[in-house]
């Protein structure tokens, strides 16, 4: 999505998803999750000859299927409306100027995206990241990708999944057999880092 204000060109990318997803930026520093924010690097460096400069204003899942609810008969049409508005609401980053906040939610309230306005400013940062910000997580992401192709070119393609208290890469994969591995070998060990430690690793170049 592109929206054009005071000048500047502003874009957003949206990935529908028909399960739920959630966008955590330490994902980032696993190698994991980097589908939207790579769509929104390579609009930016590679859309110019086509739409000109483009400021990034951040990446979010849209869920894609009707929510079902489950609530006790009975309740109230405007806590059932609520309820399904907040099973609506994207998961992402964005921008944290103001104008465009509102310009993905007029109503300034966080009803579809996660972050709303409190007296002109975002009321938390968990959702939220400056141009600067953005743009490190941006250069985190190509120098991550270099880094792939390399090892990939040197052949370094052993099996060593991801494990952690949001994650067990191996738990539902159907390829134990052909990559061998087994219970004790070696894992990455995936830890939890807050939207604030992540950043700081992101910004400082480290790699998990």
């Amino acid at each position: 999505d592109i929206m054009e204000k005071d000048g500047v060109k502003y874009l957003r990318i949206l990935d529908y998803k028909t399960g739920e997803k959630e966008f955590r930026l330490s994902d980032l520093l696993y190698g994991q999750n980097m589908q939207m924010l790579i769509y929104l690097a390579a609009l930016c460096e590679n859309g110019k000859k086509r739409y000109g400069e483009f400021q990034p204003a951040g990446v979010l899942y849209m869920p894609a299927n009707r929510p079902s609810l489950s609530v006790a008969r009975g309740t109230a049409a405007d806590k059932l409306e609520s309820k399904y508005d907040e099973k609506l609401r994207m998961d992402g980053l964005v921008l944290d100027i103001p104008e465009v906040i509102s310009g993905m939610d007029s109503s300034e309230k966080g009803k579809y995206i996660p972050v709303k306005l409190k007296d002109g400013v975002p009321d938390k940062l968990d959702h939220v990241a400056s141009p600067q910000e953005l743009q490190a997580i941006l250069e985190y992401l190509k120098q991550t990708i270099a880094e792939m192709s390399v090892e990939l070119q040197k052949g370094n393609v052993a099996a060593l999944p991801l494990n952690g208290s949001k994650l067990d890469a191996c738990k539902q994969c159907p390829y134990r057999p052909v990559c061998g591995h087994e219970k004790d070998d070696e894992v990455r060990l995936m830890q939890d880092f807050s939207r604030d430690e992540a950043m700081k690793e992101i910004q400082g170049g480290g790699n998990k």
